[in-house]
């Protein structure tokens, strides 16, 4: 046996050893956990919102997944419960920031009940209630993470009752270690410490989306745990434990993968690692949470793009760009190129709907093709690339008009085809939310009044 299988098994020998050693420490969490699974479970209360006559794939995954969630959050409610018993400064500031945040959250959501839900959200809901898919349009994760809160409570409203408890944590965390890290201490003022500290996660912006099922609701408050942690654990110099490097690898994944342009915290945590103190990480250790960073990134990605099944997804964000430069195109000198973009996208529906904006041609015009192969998108996507580089104007002039509208700063920052929920005549999503009696359709203290802006 050489040295390098005799070194795996220690590795492997030491691991079962702290797995044993850790198993007393998480035995009451499994216990409880397992209790409540085990009630939830056999009085089916997720068909209170869920509609299915079989076992399927998902759901299996989702109920292990839901007992997973149960027993950690378990543990660390009675981890946390413990610390402030002792009196420990830090988790006494969070429990005060957590209480005052949540009780706002708490407030907002009876005058909101319940939530902003307005289009895509309710598409989520929709393509998840009979377990056969996790709505991969929207993310996997997206539909994955409310299949598991829609477990504990079977009904939308749920869903963002747990994100706010998840969200205050995750605000309660930040603001604590924030004051540590570069010494804030409290204002005399009680009221003014929370509004200054509290103030950038109760604007209107952040909180129309935190109240209503889009992922970045959610997103936003794991990347901020995501920054934090890494720049304590850079400053703080303190020995960084196995727990705590997989929640950061968790972390890491998810917000690496939820969103596409998010690759890029991949090598950031990595990077960021790498400044950590051999003392307090190992170089062992740093690599074996690189390696398993990618691992979960690669798994993810491939997971999700299975679940898409196609380039749609990836063909929506060219939409309007492709429009502008087949626009703007030579029809005669540059024809090889247009028949390759049109094995993908009509390139007759954008000629004739030359003042369509790329949703618009994507959903209500059908400009993609179906059936395309895979050598026929990597043709129609190096085509696109060609004619941006030959007309660099059109993409600038099509990108800026879009960045002015996504800010809301030009004259038409609105979709007139956008509904609230109670106001949903054009809302194709909001009527068939209203048809599974998930949501009353006209609650107490609503006004179902129209409004397009």
């Amino acid at each position: 046996m050489n040295a390098n299988t005799l070194k795996i098994k220690e590795s492997i020998n030491n691991s079962c050893n702290s797995l044993r050693d850790e198993f007393p420490k998480w035995k009451t969490s499994i216990l409880i956990a397992t209790l409540i699974w085990f009630t939830t479970t056999v009085l089916q209360i997720d068909r209170l919102f869920f509609q299915y006559d079989e076992e399927t794939k998902n759901l299996l995954i989702v109920k292990l997944s839901y007992f997973g969630f149960l027993v950690c959050f378990i543990k660390f409610f009675i981890y946390a419960k413990s610390k402030i018993s002792e009196g420990d400064p830090e988790f006494l500031r969070g429990w005060q920031v957590f209480r005052v945040y949540f009780s706002i959250l708490s407030v907002l959501m009876l005058i909101l009940w319940p939530g902003t839900w307005i289009w895509d959200d309710l598409g989520i809901i929709l393509s998840i209630s009979d377990y056969s898919n996790f709505c991969a349009w929207q993310h996997i994760f997206s539909g994955y993470f409310h299949d598991i809160f829609l477990q504990l409570f079977p009904f939308p409203a749920g869903i963002i009752v747990i994100r706010n408890f998840i969200n205050a944590l995750c605000v309660a965390f930040a603001v604590v270690k924030i004051e540590k890290l570069f010494n804030i201490g409290k204002l005399n003022c009680t009221f003014l410490d929370y509004f200054i500290k509290l103030i950038p996660f109760l604007l209107p912006p952040v909180l129309i989306y935190q109240f209503s099922g889009y992922r970045i609701g959610q997103y936003i408050y794991l990347e901020l745990v995501l920054f934090t942690m890494l720049i304590a654990k850079v400053k703080e110099r303190t020995y960084i434990s196995w727990p705590y490097s997989i929640f950061l690898i968790f972390l890491c994944v998810v917000c690496s993968t939820w969103r596409t342009e998010a690759f890029i915290y991949i090598p950031a945590t990595c990077i960021a690692i790498c400044f950590i103190d051999k003392k307090f990480l190992s170089n062992q250790r740093k690599f074996d949470i690189f390696l398993l960073i990618v691992i979960g990134f690669i798994c993810c990605n491939h997971v999700q793009k299975n679940a898409l099944g196609n380039k749609n997804y990836e063909l929506i964000s060219l939409t309007s760009p492709c429009a502008a430069v087949v626009n703007v195109a030579n029809k005669e000198t540059e024809k090889d190129l247009l028949d390759k973009i049109n094995k993908v996208m009509s390139v007759d529906v954008i000629l004739n709907n030359a003042n369509a904006r790329g949703e618009e041609l994507f959903w209500a015009l059908g400009i993609v093709k179906n059936g395309y192969t895979t050598d026929e998108f990597n043709d129609f996507f190096k085509s696109f690339i060609i004619l941006s580089m030959k007309h660099p104007e059109a993409v600038f002039k099509e990108r800026w008009k879009m960045f002015i509208l996504a800010t809301a700063s030009g004259n038409n920052a609105w979709i007139p085809s956008t509904y609230a929920l109670f106001d949903y005549d054009n809302n194709s999503a909001a009527k068939a939310a209203i048809s599974k009696n998930w949501f009353a359709f006209k609650p107490p203290f609503k006004k179902n009044t129209k409004k397009t802006c």
